[in-house]
């Protein structure tokens, strides 16, 4: 099946980034991460449906750590340790997943789904009771709070596998007090809360190893919901590094929101064809309460050796984080480790440089204005066509009639007003440092594709239906995976006059700048989509360039070259050359008339 733009991996992603609001970047050598602003993806291949479920709910999760995490108190707990850090992994994770599901309820599905497919693999399983105590207990938090918090029952099978071994390695006196603590995980409120309960449960192993003997509590406790309902949403800070998260992907037709699985904490808790169960007890009580007749003192000797291993446990200890399987399973998979989509970082504008770049551009700026606002006006006149009917009789036709033309009224035919989005893409890679004759003077090739750009984009931005935005590439330092955000969709170029001050560096990743701009465009809705790129056309990647190229133009997105100082026909389908800035006015007007710029076609 022949791949399209529109189901290409890095625009689906920035579609989706876009709609859970955080930025998305496809490809490199950083593997699958966030690093609490941008999440990370790798390069997949295309056409495999079961991983890119997967890259969706990864995604997901991903978003839900971006949007709700605070990485700074988080990270703060994580240094008491890695039995700290395993449990707030587990109890932001609920959180946040939770959290992220109120805006976007989709995202319970595409997360099930992730958690499906590591059962399947493998990835996913509850712990075995000869397993480290230290994986018990946290192998039941997980199973358990997904299962019970946020309804994901495809993992009711495990939750409950993982309470029967949490019955056999831990007393019910620890279990009830534990369960205790459980039920204010439904309603933790932020991550600070996350760490404090975390530390909490901490305490409670160590008052337990103290205090062996100590009574237990009269009766056992709720803890969050415990109906087995379809699968919902979970997202929470996962492990060492920033958040991952898993794709939305098809799949669980019933999910259960937020405020129902609160709610189900005192009501009767059903899962589709499994018979009710009281709603007052966990999992992990039930199996207690069963066998706690059998646990006497060889065994309690036991109990509290597992009590002091869980104390002492370390990272590889604990149970493993299904989203950091789910990271490894995508880096595995990746075909590529060069950057496909770079994320863009906003340019600060230079008010100092304001007025001088300003003074510089603007009476170019006001010529393509005007010539471009005259060829809008002129394709848009009202030209009268005869008609066979109409209110107004034309006297001039009348003669018509004799020779059987019966078409004696006029009828105004109205046209499309401009409907477009524009991007400007500028090279800014060393090779853009060369310098050109400009009259008496000699000045950068960058200097000149900055100066065009900038004209270019505040005369566009003067023609009422137009919509302009400009990014550089690379990046401000220089890097092929952040590009240079100028101006956004909807800011006046004259505001941002001072962040086109930039001097060239580094490389060439026209590839990744032309699917940054690929997918900008397709975010935008109009009727029309150029890309205009200012450039040498000296890519890193020419056969990388060429087919995203290819691409835009089987999805209608125009693509233009302007050579500077220099003839980019062989890379671009239609292109132009500027050796100075006073040369872009007719060059432009020329493609213009060519393309219709500006106007619906």
């Amino acid at each position: 099946m022949r791949q399209t733009l529109r189901s290409a991996l890095p625009i689906v992603a920035a579609a989706l980034g876009r709609k859970l609001g955080v930025e998305v970047r496809v490809g490199g050598a950083d593997g699958a991460k966030t690093d609490g602003g941008v999440i990370v993806l790798p390069d997949l291949p295309d056409g495999d449906p079961a991983l890119r479920a997967v890259t969706w709910g990864y995604l997901a999760h991903e978003a839900a750590h971006v949007r709700h995490t605070d990485f700074i108190a988080y990270a703060r707990g994580a240094e008491d340790g890695p039995l700290q850090a395993a449990l707030q992994n587990v109890f932001e994770d609920v959180r946040i997943e939770q959290a992220l599901a109120v805006p976007y309820p989709g995202t319970r599905t595409s997360i099930a789904a992730v958690l499906r497919h590591l059962l399947a693999t493998g990835d996913l399983s509850a712990p075995a009771a000869d397993s480290h105590p230290a994986r018990v207990l946290t192998g039941y938090l997980l199973l358990s709070l997904r299962h019970r918090v946020l309804g994901q029952t495809v993992l009711a099978a495990e939750a409950d596998k993982a309470a029967a071994s949490l019955a056999q390695v831990f007393d019910a006196p620890f279990v009830q007090r534990l369960e205790m603590l459980l039920a204010e995980v439904p309603t933790l409120p932020d991550t600070a809360s996350v760490v404090a309960l975390a530390r909490r449960v901490h305490a409670l192993l160590t008052d337990t190893l103290r205090a062996p003997d100590a009574p237990p509590p009269p009766a056992a406790v709720t803890s969050g919901n415990t109906r087995n309902e379809p699968d919902a949403t979970a997202a929470t800070p996962s492990g060492g590094n920033a958040p991952k998260t898993d794709t939305p992907a098809p799949g669980d037709d019933n999910d259960t929101s937020p405020a129902e699985a609160n709610r189900s904490n005192r009501a009767t808790a059903t899962d589709g064809d499994a018979a009710p169960k009281p709603a007052v007890q966990s999992e992990a009580t039930d199996s207690t309460a069963a066998s706690q007749g059998d646990h006497d003192a060889p065994e309690g000797a036991a109990k509290t050796a597992a009590i002091c291993a869980v104390l002492s446990a370390g990272a590889g200890d604990c149970a493993v984080d299904p989203f950091r399987a789910a990271a490894a399973l995508l880096e595995r998979s990746a075909t590529d480790h060069a950057v496909r989509l770079p994320s863009a970082d906003d340019v600060g504008a230079d008010p100092a440089q304001d007025r001088t770049l300003l003074a510089r551009v603007r009476a170019e700026s006001a010529c393509l204005t005007a010539r471009l606002l005259g060829l809008v006006q002129a394709s848009r006149q009202d030209r009268p066509l005869p008609a066979r009917r109409g209110r107004r009789l034309v006297s001039t036709r009348l003669h018509r009639v004799a020779v059987g033309d019966d078409r004696l009224f006029l009828r105004r035919q109205r046209r499309v007003a401009p409907d477009t989005a524009v991007h400007l893409l500028v090279d800014l890679s060393g090779s853009m440092a060369r310098c050109v004759p400009v009259g008496t003077q000699r000045v950068s090739a960058a200097r000149v594709a900055l100066d065009a750009a900038l004209a270019l984009a505040l005369a566009l931005d003067a023609i009422p239906g137009v919509s302009v935005a400009v990014t550089a590439f690379p990046g401000v330092a220089g890097q092929d995976t952040v590009l240079a955000r100028l101006v956004r969709h909807g800011q006046p170029p004259r505001t941002r006059a001072g962040a086109f001050a930039q001097i060239p560096r580094s490389g060439t990743p026209l590839a990744g700048a032309l699917w940054y701009a690929a997918a900008d465009l397709l975010a935008q809705e109009t009727t029309r989509r150029l890309v205009l790129v200012l450039t040498d056309g000296r890519p890193d990647d020419r056969p990388g360039a060429q087919r995203i190229l290819g691409l835009c133009q089987d999805a209608g997105i125009e693509t233009i070259g302007v050579g500077i100082a220099i003839d980019v026909g062989a890379l671009f389908p239609t292109a132009v050359t500027v050796n100075a800035l006073g040369e872009l006015r007719q060059a432009l007007f020329t493609l213009a008339e060519r393309l219709r710029l500006g106007v619906a076609a």
